[in-house]
C-alpha cells in the first residue's frame, strides 16, 4: 500500500504550512511490475521508467506482506538506479527516513540522499552496507552500525535540519548522533554497487516544516 499525505501545521505567523509523509510497502503492485513505471512517486536517475534502470516487484523475500523490491549487480554497479523524491529541497524543520533491508550473504547494499532536486548535482549522505558493517559518510565517516546477513532489519535516520542533528537507528536502537556537512535532503537514490544483492521493503519518509514557537518574538 502506498500512502502520500499532506500534513497541515498551524503557525503563529502564517495560516498554515504543508508537511509531507509517504510510505510504500509495495503491496499495491503485482509481482514483476516495474516500480517507477507503476508509481507516480518513484522515478529513476535518468527519468526513464520500466526499463533496466527501474526495479521490479518480487515475492521472493518480504518484511511485511508478500512484496518487496530487489537490487543486484555483478560488476561496476547498476544498472538499476531508482529515485524517490522528497517533494523539494529541505534544509529546515525535521526529516525522517526508514526502510527495511535484507542483504544476501556475502553481498551488500547502498543508498544515498541527494542534496538537490537536480539529480547528480550534490550528495548529502552515502550509506554503504558491506561485511556486516553500515557506514554513513559524506567524504568522512559520520556514523556506523552493524547488521546480520540474510536477516531483515529496519534502518531509520531522524534529522533535525534546523539544528543539523542527525541520528541513526537500527531496529529502533540509536547508533549515535552526528552533524552533517551537507544539511539538506531532496531525494533517495537506491543503487546496487558491484557485487551487491539486497531487498528493501516498507520504505517511508516524513518531512515536517519548521514552526516558530508561540513565544518567539521574531518579526513577521
Amino acid at each position: 500500500m502506498k500512502n502520500l499525505t499532506l500534513l497541515f501545521v498551524c503557525f503563529l505567523t502564517a495560516p498554515f504550512c504543508i508537511g509531507q509523509t509517504f510510505s510504500d510497502d509495495f503491496e499495491s503492485y503485482n509481482s514483476g511490475d516495474y516500480l517507477a513505471g507503476s508509481s507516480p512517486e518513484w522515478t529513476t536517475w535518468s527519468g526513464a521508467t520500466g526499463g533496466t534502470e527501474d526495479v521490479q516487484i518480487t515475492t521472493t523475500q518480504a518484511n511485511s506482506g508478500a512484496n518487496a523490491i530487489y537490487f543486484s549487480s555483478t560488476t561496476g554497479g547498476g544498472p538499476q538506479d531508482v529515485v524517490l523524491p522528497f517533494g523539494g529541497e529541505h534544509n529546515t524543520g525535521s526529516f525522517a527516513f526508514s526502510a527495511a533491508f535484507y542483504i544476501e550473504a556475502g553481498k551488500g547494499a547502498y543508498f544515498n540522499f541527494q542534496e538537490n532536486t537536480a539529480i547528480g548535482t550534490g550528495w548529502a549522505m552515502n550509506c554503504t552496507m558491506e561485511n556486516g558493517e553500515i557506514v554513513l559518510d559524506n567524504g568522512t565517516v559520520l556514523a556506523t552500525g552493524s547488521y546480520t546477513d540474510e536477516t531483515w532489519f529496519e534502518l531509520r535516520i531522524d534529522v533535525n535540519l534546523s539544528t543539523n542533528t542527525w541520528e541513526l537507528f537500527l531496529d529502533n536502537i540509536s547508533q549515535g548522533t552526528f552533524a552533517n556537512p551537507t544539511c539538506q535532503v531532496a531525494s533517495l537514490d537506491l543503487f546496487p554497487l558491484g557485487g551487491h544483492g539486497f531487498y528493501i521493503d516498507d520504505v517511508s519518509y516524513t518531512v515536517t516544516p519548521y514552526s516558530l514557537p508561540t513565544t518567539n518574538g521574531a518579526v513577521t
